[in-house]
């Protein structure tokens, strides 16, 4: 089987996957305007339509759709990871990824060869790319009221009581006299108190995103392309 026939075996096939995502998320849509909640299965089920569309395109060297493919990926890798469902937005977006491979992929069909991107795949590319940073960005804690500031400092408080006047009768002296008239010190321990603070140190290694992506693609594309291979008629015994 040469490569065309293969290529052209692929194409409905991604057509099927892209299908199934289009109804996944229309599904997701809904469970969100409903006020529903997180699906494992879908999410995952979603990725892997994109992952499984990426994984055999990088094999046929379709850069045009890994390209894209790869962002809407990375997007949905994302919010199965917080466990999220897409909101609106994404879901559009995500809706006209799955039109724009629709596109690609008969355009495929008919030249047989890699697709080439436009302008208005490339600005969908953008948006993709928009909805993942916004994804990334860390939630800004938010700020104590300044009278909190000093809420959980130790506060150390020292008792003095005015022996001759009883000028504080309800506060226990820690400062008296002994038989001479001379002032006894405290004990120490009567007016500071130690106070024990274990800290817990937490080695991390630092990895960049970038490198974790690249090695979750890889690994993806390892085993699909051993599926593929393994599967494929030329090599059954």
């Amino acid at each position: 089987m040469s490569k065309v026939d293969i290529l052209l075996e692929f194409v409905p096939e991604a057509l099927d996957y892209i299908q199934e995502a289009e109804s996944i998320i229309l599904k997701m849509e809904e469970m969100v305007s409903a006020g529903g909640e997180y699906d494992t299965e879908l999410i995952h089920t979603l990725f892997r339509c994109f992952h499984t569309i990426k994984g055999s395109s990088g094999l046929l060297k379709l850069e045009g759709i890994v390209k894209l493919t790869h962002e809407a990926e990375t997007l949905l890798d994302i919010l199965r990871k917080d466990s999220k469902l897409p909101n609106v937005e994404s879901s559009q977006v995500l809706l006209s990824t799955c039109d724009l491979l629709k596109k690609l992929f008969y355009q495929v069909e008919s030249t047989r060869t890699d697709p080439v991107l436009d302008e208005n795949s490339l600005t969908l590319i953008g948006l993709l790319q928009e909805h993942i940073r916004l994804l990334k960005e860390p939630e800004i804690p938010k700020k104590k009221k300044a009278f909190e500031i000093f809420e959980d400092e130790p506060v150390i408080q020292t008792e003095i009581q005015n022996e001759n006047n009883n000028e504080y009768p309800n506060v226990n002296s820690n400062v008296s006299k002994n038989g001479n008239g001379k002032i006894r010190q405290p004990k120490e321990n009567s007016l500071l108190r130690e106070t024990s603070v274990t800290q817990s140190v937490r080695k991390e290694i630092k990895v960049a995103n970038e490198k974790l992506d690249a090695l979750m693609d890889m690994m993806g594309e390892l085993v699909i392309a051993e599926s593929n291979v393994t599967q494929h008629p030329m090599v059954k015994p």
